[in-house]
């Protein structure tokens, strides 16, 4: 081929690229070398003006977008800032409370899954050991277990907008409690069903994913059953901002529900890892055969970050900035 030809052809083959070339720069890519403890991120959090990114290898916070180490050297799975600067840490050894140079560690020999507020003056927490679990309260200075709980399996709490917690048992249902009530009334509800995930819908239902028998909603004091026949594990249930509710699955995509019938997609990649949607209302998708970063257009999935390893969140930060963390390849930022 005359070598004129070539340069030309070669020339056309680069002005093509330029377009994603461009796309994929407008990412920033947040690796150890841009201050993150480790590449395998657990969590990313939004929580007023700072981005709280949680990792095997320790905790980091964002302030104006500049990192500030936390805590390093081991896994970290959940974070809660407290009033007065303080903030309570979840590790694979225990749980931390950090405020300054101040650091306390309580309960060693336990890892922690999940922290939330429970009323205004106490914190609980899911501690986990090989063959246990149990929920444990700090109140008066000292962590204590809930002795409400003391003969169940906690797995995982979730928190409504009023402040009731849903403690999720592991395959027993769940209970809920409220603040203010006596632990004798905090009632069980699905015992016996292997529920998966929550999600508080705009009308304040709450949603559950099971693990064999569909989707349920909590309404006015009476469950409602959806999709019983799904023949997948409900991974993930959210609602977008137009009030559509959508299913992860562990086999058949997801599952779209605009108020009166439900819509599959993805089912040709089986398991979603990812289903997420922010605070605007935005739903995006990673999945483990299709690892990029998605979004949900209203009738396609636009592929907006194309990465070899899976995504594991999103969040929107106070800036209107997408935080998307990654299984293995730290965190990619979008203005």
């Amino acid at each position: 081929m005359n070598s004129k030809i070539v340069s030309v052809v070669l020339a056309g083959i680069i002005w093509m690229m330029v377009p994603d070339l461009q796309a994929a720069t407008t990412w920033k890519h947040l690796t150890t070398a841009e201050g993150l403890p480790a590449l395998q991120v657990q969590f990313v959090k939004s929580l007023g003006a700072d981005v709280w990114v949680g990792t095997l290898g320790g905790l980091t916070v964002f302030r104006d977008g500049k990192p500030e180490a936390v805590l390093k050297g081991e896994a970290v799975w959940d974070v809660l800032p407290v009033s007065g600067g303080g903030v309570w840490i979840g590790t694979d050894k225990g749980i931390v409370f950090q405020n300054g140079t101040v650091s306390a560690r309580y309960l060693e020999g336990e890892a922690v899954g999940r922290i939330v507020p429970f009323g205004t003056n106490t914190i609980w927490a899911i501690f986990k050991t090989r063959d246990s679990s149990r929920l444990m309260e700090f109140k008066d200075g000292k962590w204590q277990a809930v002795s409400r709980f003391a003969r169940l399996k906690p797995a995982d709490l979730f928190v409504t907008r009023s402040g009731a917690v849903w403690v999720l048992l592991e395959a027993n249902g769940v209970v809920l409690a409220t603040p203010g009530q006596a632990p004798e009334q905090w009632k069980p509800h699905q015992q016996g069903v292997n529920l998966t995930s929550f999600c508080e819908d705009k009308q304040g239902r709450v949603w559950c994913g099971t693990w064999d028998r569909g989707v349920m909603y909590f309404d006015n004091g009476e469950w409602k059953r959806m999709m019983n026949n799904i023949g997948s594990v409900i991974t993930a249930v959210r609602q977008d901002g137009k009030g559509h509710m959508w299913l992860a699955t562990n086999s058949s995509g997801v599952w779209e529900y605009d108020g009166a019938n439900w819509v599959n997609y993805l089912n040709d990649e089986g398991s979603i890892n990812m289903m997420e949607t922010t605070v605007d209302g935005k739903l995006y998708v990673s999945s483990q055969s299709e690892c990029s970063l998605r979004l949900w257009n209203g009738t396609a999935w636009d592929k907006i970050l194309d990465v070899p390893t899976m995504f594991i969140t999103v969040q929107l930060d106070a800036k209107g900035k997408i935080w998307a963390g990654n299984i293995l390849d730290g965190v990619y930022v979008q203005p």
